[in-house]
């Protein structure tokens, strides 16, 4: 959980940086939520008996006869069959792990997760017509009312660009152990340190590549004030 938490707010600094926006973690995570809902559809979609998969236009396909009787029943799929499905590879990107099973088919290894306790609040159109049977079904149940609220800055900046929170996401999820690859020219150009003393922290930064982040990021005057902090409690 600590986890997801802190990859959201990974993903919420990228997109603030890049776009001059105020996005928090919440919302990150309730685009991200919205989105996997639709993928859960769109996996199940995919597996229904007869459905073809066009992999150049992403679209699922159906023959005439079984796309009307099948949106005779289920309204909501209309969008997702005999035509491309937006944003389909960025959701690809992002859940790619989650099979037909849904929402409970998630893995550790998703690259990100999402609570199962908030999925199962949310509505979720699993098309359950996959190996349909004629056994009757039950009523379905009465849905609660939802109250609309204004769309959040998050989906307004990426209702076209789904595509830039995917890349977001992957940019965020980098390696620990990177460092930047400029940090021995920064480390070794900085004024009045000889050369052993900056070969050291050099080497104490390659050693702790949060600290090297970090480092990157300060003014030249504060990352003398660091290596000089660095050598007095060294040597």
């Amino acid at each position: 959980m600590v986890h997801m938490c802190e990859h959201h707010r990974q993903c919420a600094i990228v997109l603030n940086e890049q776009f001059k926006l105020s996005i928090t973690r919440e919302q990150v995570k309730n685009h991200l939520k919205k989105w996997r809902k639709i993928w859960t559809k769109v996996v199940n979609l995919k597996n229904l008996s007869g459905a073809l998969w066009d992999e150049d236009t992403c679209t699922i396909r159906l023959s005439e006869e079984h796309y009307a009787g099948h949106c005779m029943t289920h309204k909501a799929d209309a969008p997702f069959l005999n035509t491309p499905i937006e944003h389909y590879h960025a959701m690809a990107t992002i859940y790619g792990t989650i099979g037909a099973k849904g929402l409970n088919g998630r893995s550790g290894n998703d690259l990100l997760s999402i609570d199962l306790e908030d999925e199962e609040n949310g509505e979720v159109n699993t098309s359950p017509n996959v190996g349909e049977s004629s056994v009757p079904k039950a009523p379905p149940k009465k849905k609660a009312k939802v109250k609309h609220v204004p769309e959040d800055p998050l989906n307004l900046i990426l209702k076209d660009g789904f595509k830039l929170l995917a890349d977001a996401l992957v940019k965020s999820s980098g390696d620990d152990d990177d460092i930047p690859d400029d940090l021995w020219d920064v480390v070794s150009t900085l004024p009045d340190f000889n050369e052993e003393h900056v070969a050291h922290y050099y080497a104490h930064l390659v050693d702790n590549p949060k600290t090297a982040r970090a480092f990157m990021k300060l003014s030249q005057t504060n990352k003398s004030v660091w290596v000089s902090r660095y050598i007095k409690k060294n040597f």
